[in-house]
C-alpha cells in the first residue's frame, strides 16, 4: 500500500513502516527490528560497496534512517526533489535487498548493546523502563523496541537476515511518501 501527499517544497520524504512494533517478535529477541532497520540504514544495499553506497547518498543529499517503536518500526528516505529518482533507487534497493555485512553488524549491534548499558545509568530513562515492565507486565509492551543488553547478545546476523525475510510482507508494510513529486510518478 503506498499513501502519497504532495508538498510544495523542494523536498521529498518516504518512510517504509512495518506494522506491528513490538507484536512481532519474542521477548528473547528485543532489539531484532531495530538492528535489522539500523544495519538496512548503515549498510545500504548489497550491490553496492558501502563506500559507494555512502558516497552516492552524500552526493546527492540524501538520508537514509530508521526507528522503532511499540507498535511499528520504520525506515525513511529524506532527499531534495531533482535527486529522487537515484536516491529512490537506492532506498529500495537497500531494503528489498540489504547488505547486511558481518562487520557492520557487529558495529551497529555494539552500538545498540552500549545505547542499552547507557540507558540503566540513566534515572529517568530508568525509571521509564521499570514503569513500563511493571505496568505491561505479561504483555507485548513490556518488551524494549531498542532491546536489552541480554537479548542484543544473543541476536545473530542470520537472526537478523531471517527476521528481514519474514518482516517485508505484504499487508505488513506500507510506504507513505511526502513530496513535490505527482501522485503518477510514485
Amino acid at each position: 500500500k503506498v499513501i502519497a501527499r504532495e508538498s510544495v517544497k523542494g523536498t521529498v520524504s518516504a518512510r517504509l513502516f512495518i506494522k506491528g512494533g513490538v507484536n512481532n517478535y519474542s521477548f528473547e529477541n528485543q532489539g531484532v527490528e531495530e538492528l535489522m532497520l539500523s544495519l538496512i540504514a548503515e549498510g545500504g544495499p548489497a550491490d553496492m560497496a558501502k563506500e559507494e553506497y555512502q558516497s552516492e547518498m552524500e552526493a546527492i543529499g540524501a538520508r537514509i534512517s530508521s526507528s522503532t517503536g511499540y507498535d511499528y518500526g520504520n525506515i525513511s528516505l529524506n532527499c531534495i526533489k531533482q535527486y529522487i529518482e537515484p536516491a529512490w533507487k537506492v532506498y529500495s534497493a537497500a531494503i528489498l535487498n540489504p547488505a547486511f555485512r558481518q562487520e557492520d553488524f557487529e558495529i551497529v549491534k555494539n552500538q545498540l548493546i552500549t545505547a542499552a548499558k547507557q540507558q540503566k545509568t540513566n534515572p529517568d530513562a530508568h525509571l521509564m523502563d521499570m514503569a513500563m515492565e511493571s505496568t505491561w507486565e505479561g504483555t507485548d509492551y513490556a518488551k524494549k523496541p531498542s532491546g536489552t543488553v541480554e537479548s542484543l547478545e544473543s541476536i545473530s546476523l542470520d537472526l537478523v537476515k531471517k527476521y528481514h525475510q519474514s518482516i517485508l510482507q505484504k499487508g505488513r508494510v506500507f510506504v507513505v511518501f511526502v513530496g513535490d513529486v505527482p501522485f503518477g510518478k510514485v
